[in-house]
């Protein structure tokens, strides 16, 4: 959810938000209204003060990949769906399993 319906729809104002996290209010105005990006920093504490509600995703759309890449994997999680894992042979990259094989055993 961004930043601006959940201000909305939890009935805080902007004053409120803005002391609850530590910054001014037209700096929450800026993001409400998408007219400036939070730093990582700031999205990470907003997360956390939303209790996931508003998503560093939500805050940083375009570029939430580069500054955190380790998000990405959840991702691919769930295209291989909930029950799926991932062989064993896949991780170790042995060709088992007629998998490639990554890295030359040992003679």
């Amino acid at each position: 959810m961004d930043l601006h319906t959940f201000l909305v729809q939890s009935e805080w104002t902007q004053q409120d938000f803005a002391a609850g996290i530590g910054v001014s209010q037209s700096l929450i105005c800026q993001w409400a209204r998408r007219k400036a990006l939070p730093q990582p920093a700031w999205c990470v504490t907003i997360e956390r003060f939303t209790q996931g509600r508003v998503s560093r995703l939500d805050l940083r759309p375009d570029d939430w990949r580069e500054i955190w890449p380790e998000l990405a994997w959840p991702s691919v999680w769930r295209e291989w769906g909930s029950e799926q894992a991932l062989p064993l042979a896949a991780l170790r990259g042995d060709g088992r399993d007629g998998g490639p094989a990554l890295c030359a055993a040992p003679a």
